[in-house]
């Protein structure tokens, strides 16, 4: 028995210690019970081309990823207050949505006067600027319930990396 009790302690302390050197350091944009990884681009990165955004989710039916040019903003209430930073993104319901990973090229612009992401245009990115990027997941009643931390990366020229 004690050799049992002890095997176990053994078993769930490296559990745990897996567990903690998996887990992100970085804790969600949003107030939720599921956490969205973000895996491409990495936080910090430079970046160029087609950007490849990679992510995982679990909990969500709908899944939204958004670029900010600002740091996004989230309020006790769950809603982000600077809207005005996006510039682009794509949800479940978009032409080219494909669930885990997108590309900048599948990216469409944010239009304020919509309170949504326009077909209509393109996402650009200013070579030299930092940008940030989440996802968030909504259940079937369009609660937010899985996202992300949120990453930067710098847009840099793929000739030219910054120093």
């Amino acid at each position: 028995m004690y050799y049992f009790l002890r095997r176990s302690a053994l078993t769930i302390a490296i559990l745990l210690m897996v567990f903690s050197m998996t887990s992100c350091d970085q804790s969600s944009a949003f107030d939720t019970d599921y956490e969205a990884y973000l895996s491409s681009p990495d936080d910090g990165e430079e970046v160029s081309g087609d950007v490849e955004f990679t992510y995982e989710v679990y909990a969500s039916k709908y899944i939204i990823v958004a670029i900010f040019s600002d740091y996004p903003s989230v309020d006790s209430g769950n809603n982000i207050t600077n809207w005005e930073d996006c510039i682009g993104g794509i949800h479940t319901n978009m032409p080219g949505f494909s669930r885990g990973v997108t590309s900048l090229s599948h990216l469409y612009p944010y239009s304020p006067e919509d309170a949504d992401f326009s077909t209509e245009g393109s996402v650009t990115l200013t070579i030299g600027q930092k940008y940030y990027w989440l996802v968030w997941g909504l259940d079937d009643r369009l609660r937010i319930v899985e996202s992300s931390p949120i990453y930067d990366f710098t847009y840099i020229d793929e000739q030219q990396p910054l120093e």
